[in-house]
């Protein structure tokens, strides 16, 4: 049965590829036309399909291999091996089928887009993760509007023209970069003179950053896919004080040649103006203690032995959040909800409760289940974020970290701190967000919670999304003339 769907079975022998998995795992869905939803590799397809049904089961127990393999390492990297096949199989059915399938030039196919994205070789994740940014904006037209779709974010190279620099600036009038920064080069270069809860709101922006180039430009693009992957290759670390350093150096790409999208303009530069070379990055006591913080959390991966069924479902509740929370930040083109710092604290929320909701509801104890069967997405603010995690600590209390591994690793995350706090001065749903989540992670050790508030406060106040230093990156299409 299952020579009849021409898997290449030497691609997942013995130890398979993260890459060989999600590749063959897209061509038979898009066999079977079953993109949407079909990375969940659940077989229960018709039975006139018999040999799609057991090329799922032969992939979905390909998955719980690689997961167990992983947890059963040494350094235990199981937690990666989620976030990579998140990324390989259901991201790359997710993008081709919305992005992609019906936007390509005559001539052009399905094995160009996996060529591009590296999905049928063993590039680096980070580097598949990062030509998602590319397909995802490619429909962007100059000026008509935010420059968010999907979780990605393009931010100029210089200034825009119609730039209103008067309005950006009242709406930093609170942060501590009050001045506009040109591009994610400049931010590279200063934010080691901020404040630590800034410091580490940059870092996870770099972590997600890279370059493109056109035919006659260059393009700068933030990633809530590049920063997934850049946490998955941080926990494959072995411990080192400089392993975060080595990932936000941004690397450049190139464009998509295969849709009929925009792939040229005149917002941006000329495409030799790439920013390869490592800027030089603050190496003050701040900069230790990011470094402690971060190695700390990697060296403490939950063993998760997940199946492809649950981490199809986080996908996709992920996918489309923020794909919902995209679409809503592009109404605010020039108001504070149009600055970086509120939009990655949004995407942090997306990622948070999308987790928290599956690994919840895909537990044994069906006892429990109704708790979050009506749980809702986040979108604008906090409130769904607040409610399900409260719910969810009162069920488990202190054994919360044993009953939700993978959201509590989420919890645990320095890069995500800086997020956990405020949208606005008078944003209750944000308090409670800050109390909750320092209770949850305290859970397992009092020490943590100095290291929490260090980095979601600032001088005993919590931080305020809108007023993080990063927002002083403009997002392309925000803050222009009427």
């Amino acid at each position: 049965m299952l020579s009849s769907e021409n898997i290449s079975f030497e691609n997942l022998l013995l130890s398979p590829h993260v890459n060989s998995i999600g590749y063959e795992l897209f061509i038979a869905l898009c066999k079977h036309n079953e993109l949407e939803t079909g990375f969940y590799a659940r077989p229960d397809s018709t039975n006139d399909q018999l040999g799609y049904n057991a090329t799922k089961l032969y992939l979905s127990a390909t998955m719980s291999s690689y997961m167990a393999n992983a947890s059963e390492s040494i350094d235990c990297h199981s937690f990666s091996s989620a976030i990579k096949l998140m990324l390989t199989c259901g991201a790359s059915a997710s993008i081709f089928s919305t992005y992609v399938e019906n936007n390509l030039i005559e001539g052009a196919n399905f094995s160009d887009y996996l060529s591009y994205i590296g999905l049928d070789r063993h590039e680096r994740i980070s580097s598949v993760a990062a030509h998602y940014s590319m397909i995802a904006l490619d429909g962007y037209q100059n000026a008509s509007k935010a420059a968010v779709a999907s979780g990605v974010i393009r931010t100029p190279r210089r200034k825009p023209a119609g730039f209103n620099d008067d309005i950006f600036k009242t709406c930093l009038m609170n942060s501590v970069q009050k001045e506009r920064l040109v591009s994610l080069d400049k931010l590279e270069k200063v934010y080691g003179t901020w404040p630590l809860s800034d410091q580490m709101a940059a870092k996870a922006v770099l972590l997600g950053a890279h370059h493109a180039v056109t035919i006659t430009e260059g393009r700068s693009y933030i990633s809530i896919y590049s920063f997934l992957a850049g946490l998955a290759e941080l926990c494959d670390f072995s411990s080192s004080t400089r392993q975060l350093d080595e990932l936000i150096f941004m690397p450049t790409y190139t464009y998509p040649t295969f849709l009929d999208g925009k792939s040229s303009g005149s917002e941006d530069g000329d495409p030799d103006d790439t920013f390869d070379a490592k800027m030089p990055h603050n190496t003050g006591n701040d900069a230790e203690r990011i470094s402690t913080l971060v190695n700390s959390w990697t060296q403490k991966q939950p063993k998760l032995l997940y199946s492809s069924i649950l981490l199809g479902k986080v996908w996709v509740r992920l996918f489309y959040t923020l794909n919902s929370v995209s679409d809503s930040l592009k109404g605010s083109m020039d108001k504070v909800d149009a600055l970086l710092g509120l939009a990655f604290t949004r995407f942090s929320w997306t990622i948070i409760n999308s987790v928290l909701i599956e690994e919840y509801r895909y537990r044994n104890d069906r006892d429990s289940y109704d708790l979050l069967v009506k749980a809702k997405n986040v979108n604008r603010s906090a409130r769904e974020l607040v409610s399900n995690l409260g719910e969810v600590k009162e069920e488990f209390g202190a054994n919360i970290a044993n009953e939700i591994p993978l959201t509590f690793y989420l919890l645990s995350c320095p890069l995500l701190w800086p997020f956990l706090g405020k949208q606005s001065s008078s944003d209750s749903d944000g308090e409670q967000l800050y109390k909750i989540v320092r209770e949850i992670i305290c859970s397992t050790s009092d020490d943590i919670g100095e290291d929490f508030d260090a980095v979601t406060l600032k001088n005993g106040t919590l931080i305020n999304g809108s007023e993080l230093a990063i927002s002083a990156l403009p997002i392309m299409g925000c803050f222009r003339n009427k």
